[in-house]
C-alpha cells in the first residue's frame, strides 16, 4: 500500500513539475520568480521516501535540509536575524519526530524480538534500531526474508542464529557512530556487496591526505632560494636535474613534514573510512570489509564499559605511540643526512 502511495505521489509531483515548466515555456509565469525552486528536488523525494518506507533519519534530514534551503533562498519569509533560530527549530522538530517514530517502531519490535520470544511470523523482514543506547534482539523467524539494522550512537546486537534462511536474502546495515553485531546460522555464507573494502578505504585516505601533502610540499619548494636554482642552471644542469638534485634536497625537511602530517591524518581518520571500509572485523584483505582501530574507537566508545572501554583507550595509546615512532624515525633520518 505504501509503495503504491509513493508511486502516486511521485507521479503527481512529476506531472506538476511538467506543467510548471510548460507554463514557463509558454510565458504564463516565470520559474525564476520563486527563488530556491530547485529545493523541490530535495523535498519531494524526501516526502516520497517517508510515504514509501516511513520516517527514518535520512528522509527526515533531507526534508529538513530542503525546507531550510528554501527558506534561506527567500529571506522575505523569515527575517535574517531569526534564520539561525529557524534552522535550529527545524532540526529539533525533525530529530524529535524521527526519535518518536523510531521509538514506537522499536517498542513494537521488542514485543516480538526479545530473548524469550517465539517466531514473529512465517515470513518477515524485521527492522532493528538502536539510537543513543544499546539494543539486543533475537529472531527465530520460520522463514527470514531479510532484515534492516540501524544504529546511531549506540550498539546493536541481532541474533539470527536460530532463524531459518531458506534462500538468498539481503540484510542492510546502517551504522553512524555505532556498532552492529549480527549472528547468523553456521551454514550461511556471507557476502558484502556494497563495495566496502580495504581498497576503498586506501583510495579514500589517499585522496584525503594528498591535498595536505601537496600544499605543504609546494610551500617548502617555493621557499628554496632562487639563487640555488639559477646557479645550477648556470652550471649546465637541466631544469629537471635542478628540480630533483637542488630544489627537492633543499626542501626535504618541509616535504618530510608534509608526509608526516598526511600519515598522521590518515592514521587518525575515522569517519570517512567508517563509511567505506565496511566496519567488519576480518583478516586484512584488499577486497574484504575490515575494521580499523580508529573506527573501533569511534563506533564503540559511546556504549562501551569495563574491559571493552579499557581496550579502546589502549587502542588510542597504540595509535599515539605509532605516530610518535614515525616522527622519531623521520627526525633521525633527517639528522643523519644533515650530518653526512
Amino acid at each position: 500500500m505504501r509503495k503504491n502511495l509513493s508511486k502516486m505521489f511521485f507521479g503527481i509531483a512529476v506531472v506538476a513539475a511538467g506543467i510548471i515548466f510548460l507554463g514557463s515555456a509558454f510565458g504564463f509565469w516565470e520559474i525564476s520568480e520563486l527563488s530556491g525552486w530547485w529545493t523541490v528536488f530535495i523535498i519531494v523525494p524526501a516526502i516520497g521516501s517517508m510515504i514509501a518506507s516511513g520516517l527514518d533519519l535520512l528522509n527526515v534530514a533531507a526534508f529538513a535540509v530542503g525546507v531550510w534551503l528554501l527558506i534561506k533562498c527567500n529571506p522575505q519569509w523569515v527575517p535574517a536575524e531569526r534564520m539561525n533560530h529557524f534552522a535550529i527549530a527545524i532540526a529539533l522538530v525533525a530529530v524529535g519526530f524521527w526519535l518518536i517514530f523510531s521509538t514506537v517502531k522499536t517498542k513494537k519490535l521488542k514485543k516480538h524480538l526479545d530473548d524469550n520470544s517465539g517466531p514473529i511470523s512465517q515470513e518477515s523482514k524485521p527492522t532493528y534500531t538502536a539510537v543513543c543506547s544499546g539494543g539486543v534482539y533475537k529472531n527465530t523467524t520460520g522463514n527470514l526474508l531479510g532484515a534492516h539494522c540501524f544504529a546511531i550512537l549506540g550498539g546493536l546486537e541481532v541474533d539470527l542464529s536460530e532463524a531459518q534462511i531458506n534462500e538468498e536474502i539481503t540484510i542492510s546495515v546502517t551504522s553512524i557512530l555505532g556498532g552492529v553485531d549480527i549472528y547468523l546460522p553456521e551454514n550461511v555464507r556471507v557476502e558484502c556487496s556494497d563495495g566496502a573494502s580495504l581498497l576503498a578505504a586506501i583510495i579514500v585516505l589517499a585522496v584525503m591526505i594528498l591535498p595536505s601533502i601537496i600544499s605543504v610540499s609546494e610551500t617548502a619548494l617555493k621557499a628554496v632560494p632562487r639563487e640555488y636554482e639559477e646557479a645550477s642552471l648556470a652550471l649546465g644542469a637541466t631544469e629537471i636535474e635542478t628540480y630533483f638534485r637542488v630544489s627537492v634536497p633543499a626542501a626535504k625537511s618541509g616535504i618530510a613534514a608534509s608526509v608526516v602530517l598526511g600519515i598522521g591524518r590518515a592514521i587518525g581518520e575515522a569517519m570517512a573510512i567508517l563509511m567505506v571500509a565496511g566496519n567488519v572485523a576480518n583478516m586484512p584483505s584488499l577486497l574484504k570489509s575490515v575494521k580499523f582501530l580508529t573506527t573501533a574507537v569511534a563506533s564503540e566508545m559511546s556504549y562501551s564499559s569495563g574491559l571493552q572501554r579499557q581496550a579502546l583507550f589502549s587502542i588510542g595509546l597504540v595509535l599515539f605511540l605509532f605516530i610518535m615512532l614515525i616522527n622519531i624515525l623521520l627526525n633521525l633520518v633527517l639528522k643523519r643526512e644533515k650530518e653526512g
